[in-house]
């Protein structure tokens, strides 16, 4: 009786700390050329965080400054929502002229 309950226990316990969490799958792939407010990039490598997806993104280099670099400086994180397709405005804007 008493291992029983003691069972029931560890059966609830194992529900409440595995939970789940479903995503939809990434809209972007790594060597993927997106754009975003300020730039574009070649998708890096992406991750699940928050329920959403987070993408490093590697900017082109320009020209080397006269100080020379620094480092990863062509670098940049961000989420899904901050990122589309390169071209994706272009052809939403001729479709409305």
């Amino acid at each position: 009786m008493l291992s029983d309950l003691l069972e029931s226990i560890r059966e609830s316990e194992k529900c409440l700390f595995m939970t789940k969490t479903f995503i939809k799958a990434p809209k972007f792939h790594p060597t993927q050329w997106v754009s975003f407010v300020g730039g574009e990039g070649i998708v890096n490598s992406y991750k699940p965080d928050a329920g959403a997806w987070a993408y490093l993104i590697e900017m082109p280099l320009g020209l080397a400054p006269d100080f020379g670099r620094v480092g990863a400086e062509t670098m940049i994180c961000l989420d899904e929502a901050d990122l589309w397709a390169k071209g994706f405005l272009n052809r939403v804007n001729l479709r409305a002229a």
